[in-house]
């Protein structure tokens, strides 16, 4: 079959990427390893030959070129985080897997007060509508600080 150009495939390839997100990466990239396809772009030819390059461009880019990114987002549910929190880390870390996973482990201060305001838009959403871990919706309990303690 004969793939037809299209200037709005790249667009469109972006837009499915981020509909399905990181989830939907994990489960791409895991059949992808386990069914023998080369890579993202291989799988994607082989499951539907009509795409096109742009298409397929559009939707490895969507994904992101920077894996450790969907690494640590998709570690929202095995850690008991919502992914609001997890964002809010990982944007906190600069991208870097192993800064995250030592705020995740042991924010300082400061670090805990910046994950909350940015989870809580600065105190308009509760803080105890998001769980972190074992610690839970509690998580922002023992802040110190500024107006961190609005939402107790």
């Amino acid at each position: 079959m004969v793939k037809i150009k299209n200037n709005h495939d790249l667009e469109r390839g972006l837009t499915r990427a981020a509909e399905i997100g990181p989830e939907g990466w994990a489960d791409i990239e895991k059949q992808v390893e386990t069914k023998g396809y080369e890579d993202v772009r291989h799988f994607l030819e082989c499951i539907d030959d009509s795409l096109s390059s742009e298409y397929i461009d559009g939707f490895i880019e969507g994904m992101g070129a920077d894996r450790t990114r969907s690494v640590f987002l998709r570690s929202a549910g095995s850690r008991e985080t919502d992914l609001e929190i997890i964002e809010a880390i990982w944007w906190l870390s600069g991208k870097d897997e192993t800064r995250a996973e030592r705020i995740w482990q042991d924010p300082t201060n400061e670090e805990m007060i910046a994950i909350w305001e940015r989870v809580t838009n600065n105190g308009l959403r509760p803080s105890n509508e998001f769980c972190w871990g074992k610690a839970g919706s509690a998580w922002a309990d023992d802040l110190e600080g500024g107006e961190a303690h609005a939402d107790r």
